[in-house]
């Protein structure tokens, strides 16, 4: 067991890598405070809209997350990055069987 953890850790790194980009930071952010504005807005309530959304502006403002227009393709986004990060050696590409 305990020569599984530095393995693990050490594949763990790359991932965290790839994952924690001021892009990605962005891309993720700024969906979670859609999704966040979606359901305040849809709610019944008039209070919501008035007390909580100027708090998710200014951890907008913050944390530097813009509000993107639109949907953004995560998926697409994440794998040009970890070609990027394999071509540049920095991750192993994976086994071919």
């Amino acid at each position: 067991m305990e020569s599984i953890l530095p393995l693990l850790s050490s594949a763990m790194i790359p991932i965290i890598q790839i994952i924690l980009t001021k892009e990605n930071v962005q891309l993720y952010g700024d969906r979670l405070f859609d999704l966040a504005e979606d359901v305040i807005k849809d709610s019944r309530t008039q209070w919501d809209d008035a007390a909580l959304l100027p708090i998710i502006i200014q951890f907008r403002q913050t944390l530097d997350i813009p509000d993107l227009p639109g949907r953004w393709p995560l998926k697409k986004i994440l794998l040009q990055r970890r070609l990027e990060l394999q071509l540049q050696e920095k991750i192993p590409r994976p086994r071919e069987f």
